[in-house]
């Protein structure tokens, strides 16, 4: 409903922390409809979640009712439940409460720390990394989780070991089986590190098996396995990146689909519950509804007699909602199937397999492990594993993350008993190294944070979003590397604010927020103990951190013909490596780092290579000198003042390309331009251009898109044209330039008082709280001079929004 004001101010630190909100304006409709209805209403629910978040959002709610006076004669009751069934729902309505103020300070006291982290730890970035970056209390322990296991990747020295594997049969049945004693002792992953020893224990065996092995133990057990418990947020986003390939944001977007309702063939139906929950509990109806369902399908026997009852492991869990499971269990995938998109249909299946196969009976796996004597003092050992009775596994089994084994594949060996002789076919050697920490994955990284207790089920998408959208981290092969820029955040934060990006700090700072929500601690203490010793530190920092020690520059070595120092640092438009110091008489040379290369692996070779550009490749038959660079968007070839981009993709590079090639790409931009004109409208700005994408029309600060219906762009008039421009939005690009033309030409119109006292309304702080006292005209006016600020109004709320 409300939010803090996207600027200084909002948390007003020296005020008993007052918080300043404005109305979320893509939710003014939601306000607006309430408040339709709230005019034929006498009574006002508030049932929003049971949790700090939902209490904090009644109370907005509330709080701005009463702002707009709508409350007078209305009673209001605060109802809750944790569980979306006609039981829950009636009862809490017949039990209503008061809103817990305990639990929206603890809320407000949450993101007044968010803000005060935001907006104190990003200026700061700015001044001492580069423009345009951003810290956050959620978002900089999740960056320093993967940069610091790239750093283990680094360090990482791989050992070798080797195995000792043999190829067996008995009774034209083909087994294997690995070595476990050798000479006496427990073979172990390191007992065999190189191939001198690997061929003299091979010998060793050989010789001691003489073609054959005697059985000399079997051994047989049962063992259990226990379906997995229904989805939270966090194991969904996970289950769904393991099995289906979703990334966390795509995850919630279908799960917001199947939550907001499809119609399946009866009008729209909802068909999982609420999908951002820590909780995995399941409503007594929905669980007999399961339970009706697997006796049905799967028969009685698979049904234990007590439902099977979850508790959550997660840190600092609300379980303000269920888990998330099908609103009916009868809605089996195959019948709705038709109704469904592909992504829908597969992230359903997950969801109600899940749940299905959490209320049904145990898997019982049979086991065996045979010991096969080889000579006097050496065993190899076989295992393998059956499924005697499939239980909840016959409808799902949890997917694996890395460096774990499936123990439900089939081994299946032959029937052995002791004494058998078995005949050895092969004794193999196989040599192995060590490999490093696998990179995080969606899956781990959700999962590694939720064991943290970092961020909560509404933040582990955001927080993924924001680390790309920083260009913190980039996903390759679905795994997470840290960009050069995201390194260099992280050893900042980490070397100069340690307690505030260490991982206990956020689940330790959500313990003391519940003592808070549990009215056992009062919340104005703890963001006046942050706040102090935090803005301290800022301040300090800011005053005694150097932009090179912020920027943790690599000297590479010393340039042969200078003398002078080579360096790898980071600069406003990315890495680059630099020749020389800012002392010295002559300026520095500098060299972007081409695309792949990284500021810590960077050698002296590749950096003292990046200064072979601009490379002169020659003349064009016009006489135009034509050269090769790379540049702030990529590599380019120019021609005498203007330029064309390298087709990298295609294997262009800058350090290669030919002459010849230059000419192709200088002819292709040329034949480009002269046909890039369609239509211009003559005493106006606006043209029709041929662009990369399509034709499109443009005034020169904005270009709108040409309706997919119009054909012939050539048809277009200029009014037409204009309308299209009018509505199409401005590019970020634009934004900041725009508003600056704006603010140049208040001073001209000071001819007209009337005016001149509407611009000053306008501009002032508490304009809008007077809105409603403004004289009709003046707010007409007043509305034409804030629509025409809007970019700048737009400009600061995202210039902000970290």
């Amino acid at each position: 409903m409300r939010d803090l004001i996207p600027k200084e101010g909002a948390v007003e630190t020296d005020n008993n922390f007052k918080m300043n909100y404005s109305v979320v304006e893509r939710n003014e409709k939601h306000i607006n409809n309430i408040k339709k209805e709230l005019r034929k209403a006498e009574t006002l629910y508030l049932a929003t979640d049971p949790d700090r978040e939902g209490e904090a959002i009644s109370w907005h709610l509330l709080e701005l009712l009463k702002e707009m006076k709508l409350m007078k004669d209305k009673r209001t009751y605060r109802v809750a439940f944790n569980e979306i069934t006609k039981q829950a729902v009636t009862d809490a309505v017949a039990n209503p409460r008061e809103i817990g103020m305990d639990m929206v300070n603890a809320q407000q006291a949450r993101r007044a720390l968010d803000y005060l982290v935001g907006f104190n730890l990003s200026p700061l970035l700015w001044r001492k990394i580069r423009r345009g970056l951003s810290a956050g209390r959620v978002q900089s322990p999740a960056l320093r989780m993967i940069v610091e296991r790239e750093l283990e990747i680094d360090a990482f020295d791989p050992k070798e070991y080797w195995s000792i594997e043999s190829d067996n049969e008995f009774e034209n049945s083909a087994f294997g089986s690995k070595l476990n004693i050798l000479s006496g002792e427990k073979v172990k992953q390191f007992t065999i590190t190189n191939e001198t020893d690997a061929q003299s224990a091979h010998k060793q065996l050989t010789q001691a098996a003489n073609g054959q092995l005697i059985v000399s133990k079997v051994e047989k057990k049962q063992r259990k396995r226990n379906p997995s418990p229904p989805f939270t947020t966090s194991t969904l986003q996970q289950e769904a990146s393991r099995k289906l390939g979703f990334g966390a944001q795509k995850t919630m977007r279908t799960a917001q689909k199947l939550y907001e309702g499809i119609d399946i063939g009866a009008g729209q139906v909802g068909l999982i519950t609420y999908m951002r929950t820590d909780s995995v509990n399941l409503s007594k109806d929905a669980i007999s509804d399961i339970r009706t369902l697997i006796s049905k399908r799967y028969g009685a026997q698979n049904l234990p007699e007590i439902p099977p009852v979850y508790k959550t492991k997660a840190k600092n869990a609300q379980e303000a909602h269920e888990a998330i499971r099908p609103s009916s269990a009868m809605n089996e995938p195959e019948i709705i199937k038709q109704h469904l998109g592909n992504d829908e249909y597969r992230l359903y299946s997950l969801i109600w397999k899940r749940t299905i196969s959490c209320q049904m009976i145990h898997a019982t796996l049979d086991t065996v492990s045979i010991d096969l004597a080889c000579g006097a003092k050496n065993i190899f050992r076989s295992s393998g594993s059956t499924i005697r009775d499939p239980g909840f596994m016959q409808v799902y089994t949890e997917g694996l993350d890395d460096n774990k084994k499936d123990d439900t594949k089939e081994n299946i060996l032959p029937p052995l008993l002791e004494g058998d002789k078995v005949t050895l076919k092969e004794i193999r050697l196989e040599q192995h190294f060590t490999e490093p920490p696998p990179r995080f994955s969606e899956a781990t990284l959700v999962k590694t944070l939720e064991e943290y207790g970092i961020g909560r089920p509404s933040t582990y998408a955001s927080i993924i979003t924001t680390l790309q959208d920083r260009e913190y981290v980039e996903i390759e092969n679905k795994r997470f590397h840290p960009t050069d820029v995201g390194r260099v955040v992280a050893r900042f934060l980490t070397q100069h604010f340690p307690q505030y990006v260490d991982y206990d700090f956020t689940a330790q700072l959500e313990d003391t927020l519940d003592q808070v929500s549990r009215g056992e601690a009062d919340w104005l203490p703890l963001m006046e103990k942050f706040w102090s010793t935090f803005k301290a530190l800022v301040d300090d920092k800011m005053e005694t951190v150097s932009r090179d020690e912020a920027i943790q520059s690599r000297q590479l070595g010393i340039c042969e013909k200078s003398g002078k120092p080579i360096s790898v640092r980071m600069g406003r438009y990315g890495p680059f490596v630099q020749i020389g110091t800012r002392e010295d008489e002559d300026k520095p040379k500098f060299a972007g780092l081409q695309p792949g290369q990284k500021m810590d692996k960077v050698t002296l070779e590749e950096a003292l290579e990046l200064f072979k550009l601009p490379r002169a490749l020659g003349l064009s038959p016009e006489g135009e000198e034509i050269s090769a660079n790379v540049g702030r968007f990529g590599p380019y070839i120019k021609y005498d003042a203007k330029y064309v981009s390298l087709k990298v993709k295609e294997g262009d590079d800058p350090f290669t390309v030919t002459l010849e090639r230059a000419l192709e790409l200088v002819a292709e931009k040329k034949e480009f331009d002269a046909t890039r004109e369609i239509k211009l409208f003559e005493g106006t700005d606006v043209k029709i251009l041929r662009g990369r994408y399509g034709p499109y029309i443009t005034d020169g600060i904005k270009n709108a898109r040409i309706p997919k219906d119009i054909e012939d762009p050539e048809t277009l008039t200029l009014e037409t044209c204009q309308e299209l421009i009018e509505k199409a939005p401005f590019p970020k690009s634009k934004r900041k330039k725009k508003a600056a033309v704006k603010k140049k030409a208040v001073p001209k119109k000071k001819a007209s008082p009337k005016k001149k006292v509407v611009k000053k309304k306008a501009t002032t702080k508490k304009a809008v709280t007077k809105k409603k006292s403004v004289p009709k005209k003046k707010v007409v006016a007043k509305k034409t001079v804030t629509k025409k600020a809007a970019t700048k109004k737009k400009a600061a709320v995202k210039k902000t929004a970290a």
